[in-house]
Order: C-alpha cells, then structure tokens, then sequence
C-alpha cells in the first residue's frame, strides 16, 4: 500500500486538501483565508476609499459587473497597448478611455441604480468598439 503526499487546490473561493490514504482519498473543504471581501470585484475591496469603491463592494451585483469589467478591460489592453515603433510613447489607448469613463461617469453616480447602469453601458461599448481585440466568446 502506499500513501500520497497531501496536496491541496484551489476551488472557487475554497481550499480542497486532498489526503491520500492508501485505499482511498479524503476531501478536506475549508476556507481560503486570503477570500475576497466582495467576490468579483476588480479590485480588493480592503482597500476601497471612494464612495464608489464602498458601493461597489457593498453590491454584489456590482462587485460582479466590477469585476466582469477587470476582465474585459484587461483582455482588450493586452490586445492595443505598446509602445509607438516611431517615438517610443506608450500607447494605450482604452486605457485612456476608461479612466475618462471613471471620472466622468462612474465616479459622478450617487448610488448603485445608477452604478449598475454605467456598468452596463459600458461593457456593452466596450464589447462593441473593441471588437477587433476581443474573441468571439467575449464580444
């Protein structure tokens, strides 16, 4: 009979320890201390300071359009930004654009209805002027 090393994975917000014990294995469940706050935010919620940031990880909802959004903006950079061949600039282009989005639009709501509907609005943008970053699956 021999006996496995324990090892353990990560599923979803839990850690599984699997032990093995010769003739079988053991399924230990038990909880991530490192767990986000607000799970799916696109940013760790312990370090919310703005009135947005605090609405945000209050809402799941919104917590998950946040971090729906991470996702996509992080999909489409990797696909446009760099550096200018010619001057060396970084370019960055829905970098750009999405710092203008939070200061003009996400950060002027006074609660979560209108959150929810700036979030909506613009991943439905950014899906449709970023297409040709996108894969099919994320458009």
């Amino acid at each position: 009979m021999t006996s496995h090393p324990a090892f353990s994975f990560r599923a979803g917000a839990c850690r599984i320890l699997v032990v093995g014990l010769g003739f079988g294995t053991l399924l230990v469940p038990g909880l991530l201390a490192t767990s986000t706050i607000a799970i799916g935010a696109g940013f760790d919620c312990r370090l919310a300071k703005s009135r947005v940031e605090k609405l945000i990880c209050a809402d799941p909802g919104l917590s998950k359009l946040d971090g729906e959004m991470n996702i996509l903006f992080d999909k489409i950079q990797g696909e446009t930004a760099g550096h200018d061949g010619e001057t060396g600039k970084v370019v960055d282009p829905v970098g750009k654009e999405q710092t203008l989005w939070r200061t003009t639009v996400r950060d002027k709501c006074k609660d979560t209805a209108c959150l929810k509907t700036a979030y909506k609005t613009r991943l439905s943008a950014m899906r449709k002027n970023w297409a040709e970053a996108l894969d099919p699956a994320d458009q």
